[in-house]
């Protein structure tokens, strides 16, 4: 939702600018209170741009509207030239008398209108025809027909319309008077003090008081000149960061509301007013803001932006990144260019070479900042690796990985480019698309998670699924089921789609064995383990469990008891003794499977396998095949035949081989009798 650059009335006064308005209003109320009449009154409302100057104009003018003072609103920006100027300036001021009932100062005014224009059309068509031949001709013309006749006329217009006016109160409020020309700020000048100085007139003119100045240095004296004219200079009340600091935070509070996104004001703190510990200075993308302008145009573009990547990005980190695009769009651009600078920790150890690269970074991080000190603050806060840079001894990993990943910031590598990009699909999966697979598991949509998962792999997004949600399980309301499916996974689609994503399916599982409560876990972990025949995932988390037998951060605490882990142990240990020789898991992972049997002490099992096997050519090979690589690195050889032969003695299975003519030619069958040579000899040797 885009906010207009709109002036604040009375009822939105965030800043407290009321009382400076409703105070200057009773003062000019005194003034024409004080004497039947007053002779014309300028006062100069003076702040820089965006200060709120509009604002106090139109507060004024609501405490002075149910008075008997007649107002003018008169925006010279809107008339380009000066004959517009003046022309637009006395219609207005005769608008305001054109219901009077008393028509006779309406008349005076448009005679003197029409004299003013008439008078100084002379002078223009005067000066240029004299300069044709003598300049000093000119100039003489021109301080005659000042005094001339039409000068007097126009004198006399003047009194009559002051004669008038001692019945009157007109106050005549002109803004943007510093966004004219150089010469149509003097004109304005001239007019405000020379033509239109009528008597019980005040003018309330807003302007910024150096722009002006500077304008008219040369050929007027600049300050000197506007003292001349301002009888009242007023400076607009400045804005604290106090003020400010609210204003942000009752936007980014309105912003959360309607977008419905989580504000960590935790966070948001840490970067929008802090206290940097080795200069103890006020640091924070909070003095970035001068004005309410500043505010407006960034909260323009924050929620322009943020509609285009709601729920890719962490709220905090996107206001950050914001603010820097609005007021320092060359470092932004820098950023943008260095994410492998600002997030990638690629140190292993510190040596000298690494203190030489680091180094190097840190010069071209301050490259990047550019001296600034406050931006140097503060994106060491928003990529920690730059904070790294500047402590005695840096670490060498990502310390919150995972926090990194779970809050979307901006320092993991997975969320990076969505602040930049302004467009959810360069993430390899959305956060849009985890929530909808999400909803699916909560609703235990058993067809539908299956439909979803196998669409996930075929567009090889089920790997960044897995990463993705383990830092997000706080999303997940059926603990129960989900697990019970990660259980199956091998069953309720293709086996492959466990073992290419086995390591992130074994982390994940164990994430939510830790979250189901003490009292709900074992009896939980028990009726998935009897409806699951994946004998790799139960044994690699029972393993697991034994080895990390306490929750996470909570030394004291057991996962399971030992009577649990030996009731799991022996559920493992039937679906084991189930396996069919035929299987997939024995045919494509029968090493693994051989070593699970051996740590189990089912070794009579692991013998039926191998049995099994040799007793064909085709097993012997697939036998081979487990243990054996095309590889022809004889160490390689030597080390996988030994291992062969913990399982089945390999003189056995040499001897097999002879009698079979059928596989000698098969390489791997080559490559198991180089080794076989080279296992003997070594035992010979032995």
């Amino acid at each position: 939702m885009l906010n207009e650059d709109k002036d604040i009335n009375i009822g939105e006064d965030s800043l407290n600018r009321s009382n400076f308005a409703k105070n200057l209003a009773a003062n000019i109320q005194n003034y024409f209170n004080r004497n039947e009449v007053n002779n014309c009154l300028t006062i100069g409302l003076m702040g820089e741009w965006g200060s709120g100057k509009t604002s106090l104009l139109n507060m004024t003018e609501e405490y002075l509207k149910d008075s008997d003072i007649k107002i003018i609103k008169f925006n010279p920006w809107l008339h380009s030239t000066y004959h517009q100027l003046v022309e637009q300036f006395f219609d207005e001021l005769i608008k305001e008398f054109t219901n009077s009932r008393d028509n006779s100062l309406k008349d005076i005014l448009k005679r003197y209108k029409f004299k003013v224009n008439e008078l100084e059309i002379l002078k223009k068509i005067a000066v240029s025809a004299s300069l044709l031949y003598d300049p000093k001709v000119g100039s003489s013309l021109e301080n005659i027909l000042t005094y001339s006749s039409e000068e007097e006329n126009l004198a006399s217009l003047k009194e009559k319309i002051d004669e008038e006016f001692v019945n009157q109160k007109v106050v005549c409020i002109i803004d943007d008077l510093d966004r004219l020309s150089r010469d149509e700020i003097a004109e304005m000048f001239k007019l405000i003090k020379i033509m239109a100085d009528f008597k019980n007139m005040v003018y309330l003119v807003a302007f910024d008081k150096d722009f002006i100045a500077e304008a008219l240095k040369i050929d007027y004296g600049g300050e000197r000149y506007i003292e001349k004219i301002i009888n009242v200079p007023l400076k607009v009340p400045s804005i604290d960061y106090i003020e400010l600091k609210d204003c942000l935070i009752k936007h980014f509070k309105r912003i959360s509301r309607e977008y419905q996104i989580s504000l960590d004001f935790t966070r948001l703190n840490q970067f929008l007013d802090f206290q940097h510990n080795q200069y103890g200075k006020r640091c924070g993308i909070l003095y970035f803001f001068k004005n309410m302008r500043d505010i407006v145009r960034f909260i323009n573009i924050l929620e322009f932006n943020l509609e285009l990547v709601n729920g890719e990005v962490n709220f905090v980190d996107f206001i950050v990144i914001t603010a820097i695009q609005v007021f320092y769009s060359e470092v932004y651009d820098k950023i943008k260019l260095n994410e492998f600078l600002l997030i990638n920790y690629h140190y292993t150890i510190v040596d000298e070479l690494t203190k030489e690269i680091l180094l190097i970074e840190k010069s071209e991080f301050e490259e990047i900042v550019n001296d600034n000190e406050n931006l140097n603050f503060i994106l060491q806060k928003l990529f920690p690796k730059m904070e790294n840079m500047y402590i005695s001894r840096p670490s060498f990993k990502f310390e919150n990985k995972d926090f990194a990943d779970k809050n979307l910031l901006i320092s993991h590598p997975n969320h990076f480019k969505a602040y930049f990009k302004l467009n959810s699909v360069i993430k390899d999966l959305s956060e849009a698309e985890i929530d909808f697979i999400v909803n699916y598991i909560n609703s235990k949509d058993n067809a539908s998670v299956v439909m979803q998962f196998i669409r996930l792999f075929k567009e090889n997004k089920l790997r960044p699924f897995f990463e993705n949600i383990k830092n997000r399980l706080d999303k997940i309301h059926k603990n129960k089921f989900f697990l019970n499916f990660l259980f199956t996974i091998d069953t309720q689609m293709w086996e492959d789609i466990f073992f290419t994503n086995r390591e992130e399916i074994e982390t994940l599982c164990l994430e939510l064995i830790y979250q189901i409560g003490n009292k709900d876990r074992f009896n939980v972990l028990k009726e998935v383990y009897q409806n699951s025949n994946n004998i790799i995932l139960l044994f690699n988390l029972l393993n697991n469990i034994k080895k990390r037998n306490f929750m996470p951060y909570n030394y004291d605490e057991p996962i399971l008891t030992d009577e649990e882990i030996i009731e799991l142990t022996e559920i493992t240990k039937e679906k084991f003794n189930d396996i069919e020789n035929n299987s997939f898991i024995v045919e494509n992972r029968l090493r693994e499977i051989l070593y699970i049997g051996s740590e189990l002490h089912l070794e009579s099992k692991n013998d039926f396998i191998i049995d099994e096997l040799i007793s064909t050519s085709s097993g012997i090979f697939k036998l081979l095949s487990s243990f054996l690589s095309l590889r022809e690195n004889s160490s390689f050889l030597l080390r996988n035949v030994d291992e062969l032969n913990s399982y089945r003695s390999v003189d056995e299975i040499k001897i097999l081989i002879d009698s079979d003519n059928s596989i000698k030619d098969e390489q791997i069958v080559k490559n198991f009798l180089d080794g076989y040579e080279l296992f003997k000899s070594q035992n010979d040797v032995d």
